[in-house]
């Protein structure tokens, strides 16, 4: 009976995540006056605004505290209740996909499902029960993180200086188990239900994303999104694994979004999005410095291209709207600051684990002599990774899709999205080539998860380029789908 309480619970905190990101979209929106995007943010888009801004609270409280108190986690739950239920009431609905009756049966059906698949799984993965759930529970019994939890790298081997937006999430969990079950509040059966609420999200997420850029395809690619098994399982590094991989892929995707589509627009209100986030996944995995800056040289790189093709052409050149889209883009690197700020004062006394080897101690001409042969490696073992039950037929069909002649010409948005995945894949490529670490080791534990941040805009690839190849004009909706400019 304790088990089905703390189920309701759980379910109840992740329905006040989604209404309080509800609430936080309007306050957001308030502040531009003019939003020239023909679409709104959605449900995926307020789940996960409510989480990147319960974790900036969450970090708030540990940067004066050096803890979270248990004050601290009554007072963000009863604001976050509070704005949930303002949301709920005065809160303009986000938009999402306009599915037909029958499929939203369906979804609701597989979202349930799912939902109570997760809730009877405790948290599988080793680094979910080693790193981020040991965190998580270190976070939640009130320890101080300026203590030898986080500052002696002799004391856990648990990456110490990891970022805590996941553990944080997880933590609150932890804090309603110790108050609803005395007996056993360590215990982790229903933990999963946090990474279930990212799942869905990314369902929507993907299929509002697709259905902008292919008018009536976005159903498949949530269908593609939902049925590979990367994103479903329990196995190591995937979805309902407690694996932190997940989350991170889901709020990269709606970054990368949200940043190429208010930059071709100037809609700072998409920008200022993409800048949490992005700032959500500086909070989340190390990698996120790594997305935040490929992000940056996506949308540079691809406008330096676009003017260089243009006057090539010589096509009359657009009047110069620089200083505005600077400006711009400004509000997208302001929001970042309070993450990076956070970012920095919680985690910079914290020393890596003796384990841990530099990467800029291999960058040099002596050691990158000795790895020539790394990348044919790493190539043979993508090509058999990427070809498992891992994935279903995601990227099989994503190669093959690829080689199909297009109806119509890529549009800015599209053309971006793709120069991030080729730019995230190639820098995820350059870490393995120049790993301190055993090669085959290195692949075997890491290739899996970085290849899952890349899917859900990988799935977006896929389902746009079959849709600009196919004549199945049946499946639209009689729109078209974004023009170039």
């Amino acid at each position: 009976m304790t088990q089905v309480v703390l189920t309701a619970t759980y379910f109840g905190f992740l329905l006040v995540i989604w209404l309080a990101g509800r609430m936080w979209l309007r306050l957001f929106s308030s502040l531009f006056s003019q939003c020239p995007r023909d679409d709104q943010p959605g449900n995926a888009e307020a789940f996960l605004v409510g989480s990147a801004m319960l974790g900036l609270a969450s970090y708030l409280v540990i940067a004066i505290f050096g803890r979270m108190p248990p004050l601290g986690y009554c007072l963000l739950v009863a604001v976050h209740c509070a704005m949930a239920l303002v949301g709920w009431c005065v809160a303009r609905r986000p938009a999402g996909p306009q599915w037909k009756r029958g499929l939203k049966t369906a979804f609701f059906i597989w979202a349930v499902i799912l939902g109570l698949y997760a809730a009877q799984l405790p948290l599988t993965g080793y680094d979910a029960r080693a790193i981020y759930g040991l965190k998580a529970k270190i976070v939640a019994d009130g320890a101080n993180l300026w203590g030898p939890d986080f500052r002696d790298p002799y004391r856990l081997h648990f990456g110490s200086n990891y970022p805590l937006l996941i553990p944080i999430l997880e933590s609150f969990l932890f804090r309603f188990r110790m108050i609803l079950s005395g007996g056993d509040p360590w215990g982790d059966v229903g933990l999963p239900l946090i990474f279930y609420g990212f799942i869905v999200a990314g369902t929507l997420l993907v299929t509002k994303v697709t259905e902008r850029l292919a008018p009536g395809w976005g159903i498949f690619s949530g269908v593609i999104w939902a049925i590979t098994p990367m994103v479903w399982r329990w196995t190591e590094g995937a979805g309902l694994s407690g694996s932190a991989d997940l989350p991170f892929a889901v709020f990269l995707a709606a970054g990368v979004f949200h940043l190429v589509e208010g930059w071709s627009s100037q809609d700072r209100f998409s920008l200022l999005l993409a800048g949490i986030f992005f700032g959500a996944t500086i909070l989340i995995k190390q990698e996120g410095l790594i997305g935040l800056g490929l992000g940056t040289v996506t949308i540079f790189v691809d406008q330096i291209l676009w003017q260089r093709s243009r006057q090539k052409d010589n096509t009359p050149m657009v009047p110069n709207r620089g200083p505005s889209k600077l400006a711009s883009f400004g509000v997208f690197l302001v929001i970042l600051i309070p993450f990076l700020l956070f970012h920095r004062l919680v985690h910079a006394e914290m020393p890596q684990q003796i384990y841990m080897r530099s990467y800029a101690a291999a960058l040099s001409w002596e050691w990158l002599q000795q790895i020539t042969d790394r990348p044919a490696t790493i190539l043979s073992f993508a090509m058999k990774e990427l070809i498992n039950n891992h994935w279903g037929l995601a990227w099989p069909a994503l190669v093959v899709a690829l080689l199909l002649k297009r109806d119509r010409p890529l549009s800015p948005t599209v053309r971006r999205i793709r120069l991030f995945v080729l730019l995230l894949m190639a820098a995820y490529t350059g870490i393995f080539a120049v790993t301190p670490f055993p090669l085959l080791y290195h692949l075997h534990t890491a290739y899996a998860r970085l290849m899952l941040h890349a899917l859900p805009l990988a799935i977006v690839v896929l389902v746009e380029q079959l849709a600009a190849s196919l004549d199945f004009t049946h499946f639209g909706h009689g729109n078209t789908p974004e023009s170039t400019r």
